[in-house]
Order: structure tokens, then C-alpha cells, then sequence
């Protein structure tokens, strides 16, 4: 049984923070959400990707029906390390104001993380092309990301500084 007690509820569901504590019985949930959806690209090993998620998705039976992960990575055009966002929730438990949920309580938990050399910021390259409409880009400005422009494949890349130095 997964304790919900420490969690952000959403409608019918609970966010809950997980990075860098992801419990065995946890890993078997988010692989079962990956392979069921089909959603890494090929030669991805699940249990290694289990280990970039920060906030899982859960409903009332405590199925993971979402994740956000991150990753750090050096960004050339910052000339600084970022955590790298991804998301990822199935379609028939999408609700309106979900993604953006999910992006606050992500920002939340690493703008709070303290760890050496912590990146200054979450970046996200959205390759989904329902992200590039008028109202989403408001949306993002409206979180605090800062557009950056496009990356070398067109998509578009977003910066939200933190607050919080570690």
C-alpha cells in the first residue's frame, strides 16, 4: 500500500513526490504504466528510467496513471546544467489543468531540493505539437517559463528558473 497521506489530491487523484525514493513496489507500477502504454523508445530500459522520476500519478485504486521525469543535463545555450522535464500520462485519465498540476508540483519539489551543484532551473523541449498553441504558451508564461526559442528539430524549449539555491 503506497501512503497518499503526504500528497497533493487532484480531482480524483493524488500526486505524490518520489524523486530519488522510489520504493520497489512503485518501479513495478510506473513499468507497468510505460509497457502498457508503449511509450519508450526502443533500447530504454524501464528500471533505469524508474530512477528520473519526481512525481507520480496516482488513482483511488493507487494505480500510477502518470509521471513526471527529470533528468540533468548540460545546456549549451544556458552554458549550465538544467533538470530536463518529461511527462507522461495516459490518455484516458487526462483531465483539464492536470499537465500544469503536474509541472508546479514537479517545479516545487526540485525549486526545494538541496543537493551539491543543483541545476538553476527545469527546462522543458516540448515535442508535442498540442504545446505550441497560443493558450499553452500563456499558460507557460503564466508558471514563470521564459521561452527560449526552438531547438535544432523545431521544438519548443522552455526555461523556469528557481527561487530556492542550494
Amino acid at each position: 500500500m503506497i501512503d497518499t497521506s503526504n500528497t497533493i489530491e487532484y480531482g480524483r487523484y493524488h500526486l505524490l513526490d518520489v524523486y530519488d525514493q522510489i520504493t520497489p513496489e512503485l518501479t513495478q507500477k510506473i513499468v507497468v504504466l510505460w509497457q502498457s502504454n508503449g511509450v519508450l523508445p526502443a533500447g530504454i530500459d524501464p528500471t533505469q528510467r524508474v530512477k528520473e522520476v519526481a512525481v507520480v500519478i496516482l488513482d483511488k485504486e493507487q494505480n500510477v496513471v502518470g509521471v513526471s521525469t527529470v533528468y540533468i543535463e548540460f545546456r549549451p545555450r544556458i552554458k549550465e546544467h538544467a533538470f530536463m522535464y518529461r511527462m507522461f500520462i495516459q490518455p484516458q485519465d487526462r483531465m483539464p489543468g492536470m499537465m500544469v498540476a503536474v509541472i508546479k508540483q514537479t517545479y516545487a519539489l526540485l525549486n526545494a531540493l538541496s543537493m551539491p551543484n543543483k541545476p538553476t532551473s527545469m527546462m522543458n523541449i516540448n515535442e508535442n505539437s498540442k504545446l505550441i498553441r497560443p493558450g499553452t504558451r500563456r499558460q507557460f508564461e503564466r508558471m514563470g517559463y521564459t521561452y527560449l526559442g526552438t531547438d535544432p528539430q523545431g521544438h519548443e524549449v522552455w526555461r523556469w528558473l528557481f527561487t530556492e539555491t542550494s
